[in-house]
Formats: C-alpha cells, structure tokens, sequence
C-alpha cells in the first residue's frame, strides 16, 4: 500500500480442454504517475501480442470503471504454453511497474487502503469472476475475511 501501482489480478479457468485467462489491472489509486501511465499503456498492448488466440471478454461487470489494462484470452489444452507465457509477460511488466511506482507520502497509503477497502467490500456484496467461487463455496463472511487480510491487505 506505499506504492502508486494499480492491483492486478490473474484468473486462469480450466475446464476440461477448454481454457480461459483473465488479466486485469485495476485502478485503485487516486493518484498517478508518469511510469505508471507508461506501464499501463504495455500492459494493455500484450493482448495483441497474442491475438493468435480468440478474446475471451467476461460479461460486464459493476467493476468494469476500475480497469485500467485487460488481457483476455481463452485455448485450448494445447495453448497452455501461450496463455502461461502472456500471463508470465504481465506479472514481469508488473513487476516492473512495481518496481517504478512513486512511493506514497505519509497520507496517501491510507487514501489507497480506503479505496481498496471499498473495492473489497463491493466485490464481496456484488461479485466477480473469481469471489463467487468464494462465496458460493464458502459463503459470504469467510471470503471477506480472506480478501481482507490475505488478497487486499485491508484489515
């Protein structure tokens, strides 16, 4: 929570022979910086980098505001390679992006957690891709726990 970064989120669905990637990098800072916005724009680019796979667009979602780069890619078994190596290619860039953000001054990182906050409790309300799985799994109190203090770093 020190850092300008965006949050970046990664869900790789199996089913069967069929795959689905989701890569997305989310706004949750108010504010940002020159790097990031550089970062950004190559995160968002990777997609046509593997336009050899068909789009794979989520249904919209309450969320949709948030996103700053999206990568959406789906296979088949014989495309994991790929789809690994487009995932591999956003976490470096974010790792790099990361590794560039401006560190926050003192009242910034509670404005960012704040934000996120928010972010985790509509996402545990409303939904999203992976939450529901959560919720549907474990119900509704142990997800926003475990956004809470393992995914978000909220609490």
């Amino acid at each position: 929570m020190r850092k300008t970064s965006p949050l970046m989120s990664v869900v790789l669905i199996y089913m069967m022979g069929d795959r689905k990637a989701y890569i997305e990098f989310y706004d949750l800072v108010a504010w940002k910086d020159e790097s990031c916005l550089r970062h950004i724009s190559r995160l968002a680019a990777v997609s046509q980098q593997y336009a050899s796979l068909p789009p794979c667009p989520p249904t919209p979602a309450w969320y949709d505001h948030l996103l700053t780069a999206i990568v959406y890619r789906a296979g088949k078994a014989a495309d994991d390679p790929q789809l690994l190596d487009m995932i591999g290619v956003c976490v470096r860039g974010f790792a790099e992006m990361c590794a560039d953000a401006s560190q926050l001054d003192e009242t910034e990182p509670a404005e960012k957690r704040r934000i996120t906050a928010e972010y985790v409790d509509t996402l545990v309300k409303r939904g999203g891709t992976s939450a529901n799985v959560f919720k549907k799994a474990l119900g509704e109190g142990t997800p926003r726990e475990f956004f809470g203090k393992v995914f978000f770093g909220t609490e």
